[in-house]
């Protein structure tokens, strides 16, 4: 099948469209309504979140109904009733959403478990009288997955995977037929005896099947590693954008990785982390600002070392001698790429500071660049001596912009 699914945004996806793709089913995520062949797709998923833009876009949702194909409506572990698509579900189809324990499911064919919000294994469920339901609380009239002919709404679901990281496909087979047939009186659901006739040429397609079904397999065993390894590259990205918790704690890793080391304390009172590299103290202020280096800046990195050395009784020249100011900045972190390389990250003034209070600084451009270059030739870049031993550094990026 050729599967639209329709979210609020680009980012947006369902746990149940990645569990319809390994079962070979091709989706394609959408979320804007312009140039969409509703005839080339035989299915459509439909999120709760962009049913908030259903009334200024009413046409396009009519004309997705009056194709009578299947269309599945999923809501999110973190959507609550008071949402405006979900009471557009409720409305439509007399639902009445309740918070249910999904840990006491009837689900005797399925090993179906919606997302839970928390670990309480609470989800929101829904009693209707206008249709049918499946994936019962045990003794009541609640369900997780209710249908109406083509039509189905259904809280998303847990994705499981066994000991070899591969989704556990056990008994999901029916349930994705369930969801995604037109005609259930139709369906070969449940009729597992069919494999046991032989006819014509049966044997060469199954085998033909079987290897095709191993190379889908593979693929999607390597676009899954893909997958994790972009996501690790994108954390890395994150030093472009973010601001900060979220930015120490990239910045830490980074730090750690490439310079071999265990971070020895972290006060988000005082400097933002402590290390400790050729005996001496180094003191790191982390930010992500909306402007570019500011003197104020190297000031406060210097009233760290300061606190830091009379704290511990360091005094006249062994301040230089033993401690080490860093200063990490995301310059202009609320622009885009185009906009932020296109602005001076530093004055002349606050070149001259750090250099005059020998406070080393780094844009975090300039520091994803060399930890990109160290994970390709560790040899290349030498942070434990530009952090030590440098002040001022150049914004140095170019090797990893492609705009």
């Amino acid at each position: 099948m050729n599967i639209l699914q329709l979210c609020d945004d680009c980012d947006q996806s369902t746990n149940f469209s990645e569990v319809v793709t390994e079962f070979y089913h091709k989706v394609v995520n959408k979320y804007k309504f312009s140039n969409i062949s509703l005839i080339s797709y035989d299915a459509f998923i439909i999120t709760a979140d962009i049913l908030e833009k259903y009334e200024k876009n009413k046409s396009f949702f009519q004309k997705i109904e009056n194709q009578k194909k299947p269309i599945v409506y999923i809501y999110h572990a973190n959507n609550k009733p008071d949402d405006i698509g979900m009471k557009i579900l409720a409305d439509r189809y007399k639902l009445k959403f309740k918070f249910s324990d999904c840990s006491i499911l009837n689900t005797p064919n399925w090993n179906y478990k919606p997302e839970c919000y928390s670990n309480e294994e609470e989800a929101y469920s829904m009693a209707s009288t206008t249709g049918d339901g499946t994936c019962f609380v045990k003794g009541t009239k609640q369900f997780y997955i209710y249908r109406k002919g083509n039509v189905v709404i259904m809280h998303d679901l847990e994705i499981r995977y066994d000991n070899q990281n591969q989704l556990d496909k056990s008994r999901l087979a029916n349930m994705i037929k369930y969801i995604l047939q037109t005609n259930e009186e139709e369906s070969n659901v449940g009729v597992d005896w069919l494999d046991n006739i032989k006819i014509l040429d049966d044997e060469i397609l199954k085998e033909k099947y079987k290897k095709n079904m191993e190379q889908q397999e593979k693929i999607i065993k390597e676009r899954r590693e893909l997958n994790k390894l972009m996501e690790s590259n994108n954390y890395y990205k994150s030093l472009l954008y973010c601001s900060g918790d979220k930015l120490v704690e990239v910045v830490e890793d980074v730090l750690k990785e490439m310079l071999n080391t265990e971070i020895e304390d972290k006060d988000l009172k005082k400097q933002d982390l402590y290390l400790k590299l050729d005996d001496k103290h180094v003191l790191i202020e982390i930010k992500g600002v909306n402007h570019p280096f500011q003197r104020d800046n190297i000031s406060q990195v210097k009233r760290h070392i300061k606190d830091y050395a009379e704290e511990n009784q360091i005094y006249g020249a062994d301040v230089d001698k033993l401690c080490k100011g860093v200063l990490i900045l995301n310059p202009y972190s609320l622009h885009g790429l185009k906009d932020k390389i296109s602005k001076d990250f530093y004055s002349k003034e606050v070149i001259d500071d750090a250099e005059y209070e020998k406070v080393c600084t780094l844009d975090t451009l300039t520091l994803l660049n060399y930890y990109s270059r160290w994970k390709q030739n560790s040899k290349s870049i030498n942070l434990k001596e530009i952090l030590l031993n440098s002040n001022y550094n150049d914004p140095d990026y170019q090797d990893i912009i492609s705009l």
